[in-house]
């Protein structure tokens, strides 16, 4: 999705809801696996050139489920950047 509305993006993030396990590791597996399945097509849905994809994770606290250990999951986060 892309948005180019700051008022569209600033009620997005109001509306995310929150609940409780905040796993930051397994959140970054996944936006890794995403990030690689989107640009290996290099086309949106709409056969449109995607670019460069930026994502954004947002936590209301540290980790308190899956891996806990803050250097290991800056290391994935390092490691991200270097994906695409």
């Amino acid at each position: 999705m892309q948005i180019k509305d700051r008022d569209t993006l600033a009620r997005l993030i109001t509306d995310i809801k929150l609940s409780g396990g905040t796993d930051i590791y397994k959140v970054l597996e996944y936006m890794c696996r995403d990030s690689i399945m989107l640009t290996s097509s290099k086309q949106g849905k709409d056969g449109s050139n995607l670019g460069n994809i930026k994502m954004v994770l947002i936590t209301n606290r540290n980790p308190t489920t899956g891996i806990k250990n803050e250097n290991k999951i800056v290391n994935l986060a390092e490691t991200s950047k270097n994906l695409y």
